[in-house]
């Protein structure tokens, strides 16, 4: 047999060690998952970004289109028709020549009849907002194919005898925009890359010192090399998307300013035209009658200005329309510096205004310090909730990864002897950690299930034509009712499934079901198919939700179950909070329908993670024949769980009023007592993030105290009374800065009791002679009923004793509830141990 030499087997070897290490592996990946991240986060600020640029565009243009409708109807008034209107080819040519990025000018009679257009009419028009028959006689902008089209009524006649004579259409390409994007997107790829590239950099180097491989340095000051990893990695992840962030505000600001400044130009030069319309007729600068109206308009259609104001060639103060009446008054009298220096304020656009022989005055246009300030402002807020978002899925990948590569230095111990780990047979020793790879997978399949969350009542809205007589807002929040209920069902159903045949068959079942209702969702063409195609998906996220949560219960012992138990909740929740936003960012891009059958592709990556990482652990959860069984006998009934004093107290008394109080307070009546503190729509959703970061970050930590508990009832108190009394103190602390507190408080309520509650059941005697399966597919089915009644519950309550009240008494509910599990639970023990 054939050896290779010495040195080239040394050269391998050290090749091999090198592409081995901790560091460089770990770099790699953080490499890849910080470029994902920055990339989301430059996708999700250039959406917002071609917002604030499409509403300031379509604004700016619709301003120049009533200018030129104004001269228009300024002969109609005295009796021209618009097909004799023989001065309107010179008419649109002026347009068109002020305006040469407008590809098309087209005018038409009150019959739709084309008239006058810049280039050929049969071209101009081809997809004009004319042929739409709900068109009626109102000013209509909208997105057609790779157009933007603006329609507006042209009025002939008088005040009192006005008449409707037809429609001017102006169109605008897409490019306007989109070389803005372009530009923008050019600048984010730049500063990607070297935030890319010059974090990598320090992260490798940085590493090779805090994470090293050698045994003797695998634990520095204490602390192990998976916590170091992880640490290191959240730091770069984390200072990179503030970074990135940072100089994307900047650039977005002297954009944002640079397009003010032009945006006042163009209206302004309206403006001048008009007024020295008047000048070169003879009438003084300070004479001008009804010229207020024409300041309020550009006023109106800029927001960014403070006051539009005339001043003489003096700088005396002649007409002036201001944002503020107070602003106005008291900057009246102040006569202006050097009224004529367009260089002298960079926030003062100035344009003079000649008569027939010399400069009579200036307009100033005064761009407002305050309203900049507070459109940077919202966008930094916006900003972070972008960086938010691409942490959350960044981080899901960095805690699976960092744990697999971490492990590779760690001693490989037999699944029956390891907590959380399952042993992979590869060409060298190396364990899979199931608690993340499960919690990976929950990510994984929640973020594509959830995509289309936050459009789906619109989207029902959509399809609604009637339906059995019901109202249209009933109607739009059936799907949801169907879903929910379907997930009930299928809790149950894959218990008994998961009790047979362990939980990787209920999983990627669960999963092929919501992929199919997805696709399902986006070919829908009414409220009933709908409605039965999110059941569904609401019957496959039941699958997935019961075999997940079994296999972290049968593969954690009972000293780590409340911490795997959290960290499968942490991974649905995180899923659920990114892909909300991901999903509205692709539903203006590509449509509703399109979403779900993004939705459906991606969801099957959560099957293919589980078939390469999991695979071997398919029959955790399958249930051993009790004895009773090999004897010949038949097992206890899923009944008897009606008799199991600890599986009746935790359900009605802990986990039905924790579910009441989840729906009711956080979906249902947090938005309401927001909107009454007067918090903007916008930032509703923002101040409500803190209890899904808790969620996911907080409620694992505290999990781990949970799990130290030997009697899982003290974290259930403790969790449910904290809970109630957080939400019983709204009645006293009504503001925005103590909802946030209590938000937060609530959240960790959940985390000390959820866990703790799965624990505390699934540990109970009648539980394990029943099967562990379908009695938490039971327990968590009948959970529901909460989630089902508790918008229903609030409303009235709401209705009966007001707001802040129904909140306090939620607060009541889950605390007598607690202490009533409290002295039922203790007695029940104290009474089995007698």
């Amino acid at each position: 047999m054939n050896r290779p030499a010495p040195s080239a087997l040394s050269d391998t070897s050290r090749s091999r060690s090198r592409l081995a290490s901790v560091p460089l592996r770990i770099t790699i990946f953080v490499t890849g998952t910080l470029v994902f991240a920055l990339l989301l986060n430059a996708a999700l600020s250039v959406l917002t970004l071609e917002k604030i640029y499409s509403k300031s565009l379509l604004s700016e243009y619709s301003v120049i289109g009533r200018y030129y409708v104004r001269k228009i109807e300024r002969s109609l008034k005295f009796g021209k028709t618009l097909p004799k209107f023989t001065g309107m080819p010179k008419l649109l040519n002026e347009f068109r020549t002020a305006n040469p990025e407008i590809s098309e000018i087209f005018i038409c009679s009150e019959d739709r009849t084309p008239l006058f257009a810049f280039h050929a009419l049969n071209l101009a028009q081809q997809d004009s907002l004319t042929l739409e028959k709900d068109i009626g006689e109102q000013e209509t902008v909208r997105q057609v194919k790779d157009k933007y089209r603006l329609l507006f009524p042209l009025y002939g006649g008088g005040f009192r005898n006005k008449t409707f004579q037809g429609f001017l259409e102006i169109v605008l390409p897409e490019t306007l925009i989109q070389d803005k994007i372009k530009a923008m997107i050019a600048t984010s790829g730049k500063l990607l890359a070297v935030a890319s590239g010059a974090s990598a950099v320090i992260f490798f180097f940085v590493g090779l010192v805090v994470m090293p491989t050698k045994r003797k340095k695998s634990r520095i000051y204490g602390i192990p090399l998976k916590t170091r990893a992880l640490l290191l990695t959240s730091l770069v992840l984390i200072l990179s998307q503030i970074g990135f962030s940072y100089y994307n505000v900047q650039e977005f600001r002297d954009r944002y300013f640079g397009n003010i400044q032009d945006k006042c130009r163009t209206l302004g030069g309206l403006l001048q035209s008009d007024i020295q319309y008047l000048l070169n007729l003879g009438i003084p600068v300070n004479k001008l009658i009804k010229i207020d109206g024409l300041l309020k308009e550009v006023l109106d259609n800029i927001p960014a200005l403070s006051d539009v104001t005339i001043v003489d060639a003096n700088g005396g103060p002649l007409y002036r329309v201001a944002s503020d009446v107070d602003v106005s008054r008291s900057r009246f009298q102040v006569h202006a510096p050097d009224p004529g220096n367009p260089d002298l304020d960079a926030n003062r656009i100035v344009l003079p205004v000649a008569g027939r022989k010399t400069t009579e005055g200036y307009i100033h246009l005064n761009i407002s310090d305050a309203v900049v300030a507070k459109t940077i402002r919202d966008l930094v807020m916006d900003s972070g909730t972008v960086a938010v978002v691409s942490l959350l899925i960044a981080f899901e990948f960095v805690f699976f990864l960092v744990a697999i590569l971490a492990t590779g230095d760690a001693p490989t111990v037999p699944m029956d002897q390891t907590i959380g780990h399952y042993k992979k047979k590869t060409n060298g020793t190396a364990t899979v950690p199931v608690s993340s790879s499960v919690r990976t997978a929950a990510f994984l399949y929640a973020f594509a299930m959830a995509l289309s969350m936050s459009f789906l009542p619109i989207y029902a809205n959509s399809l609604f034509t009637g339906f059995f007589g019901l109202s249209r807002e009933i109607a739009m929040g059936l799907p949801i009712s169907a879903e929910m209920l379907a997930v009930a069902v299928s809790l149950v159903l894959g218990g008994y499934w998961l009790d047979r045949r362990g939980w990787l068959g209920p999983f990627l079942t669960g999963v092929l079901i919501t992929g199919m209702g997805m696709v399902a969702c986006g070919m829908a063409q009414s409220t009933m198919e709908l409605i039965l195609c999110r059941g569904l998906v609401g019957f496959g996220y039941g699958l997935a939700l019961m075999s997940t949560q079994t296999v972290v219960i049968s593969l954690s012992p009972i000293g780590q179950r409340s911490a795997a138990v959290a960290g499968l909740e942490a991974g649905f929740f995180s899923g659920f909070i990114s892909s909300t936003a991901v999903g509205g960012m692709l539903a203006e891009k590509i449509g509703f329908r399109g979403v779900f059958f993004v939705g459906s592709v991606l969801i099957f990556i959560s099957m293919i993670f589980v078939l390469i990482f999991l695979r071997k652990t398919g029959d955790a959860g399958k249930s051993e024949a009790p004895a009773t069984a090999v004897s010949g006998q038949a097992g206890p009934g899923i009944f008897k769980l009606f008799t199991s004093v600890d599986f009746m107290g935790g359900l009605l008394l802990s986990a039905i009023p924790s579910s009441l109080c989840l729906v009711g307070f956080l979906y249902f009546a947090s938005p309401l007592f927001l909107t009454d503190l007067g918090v903007g729509q916008g930032n509703i959703a923002r101040l409500m993030m803190p209890y899904g970061l808790c969620m996911v970050y907080v409620a694992p930590m505290i999990s781990r105290w949970v799990d130290r508990a030997a009697n899982k009832r003290i974290p259930v108190v403790a969790g449910g009374i904290l809970g109630g009394l957080a939400l019983l103190s709204v009645y006293y602390l009504n503001s925005i800065p103590m909802f946030v507190l209590i938000l937060v408080l609530f959240s960790i309520s959940g985390g000390m009791s959820y866990g703790a509650r799965i624990s505390f059941i699934s540990e109970s005697p009648t539980v394990q002679a029943v099967g562990v399966g379908k009695s938490m597919g039971t327990f968590n089915s009948l959970e529901r009923i909460g989630n089902i009644n508790g918008p229903i519950i609030v409303g009235g309550m709401i209705t009966a004793v007001g707001l802040t009240s129904a909140i306090s008494s939620l607060g009541m509910i889950y605390l007598v509830g607690t202490l009533l599990f409290f002295l039922l639970s203790r007695r029940a023990r104290s009474a089995s141990m007698g």
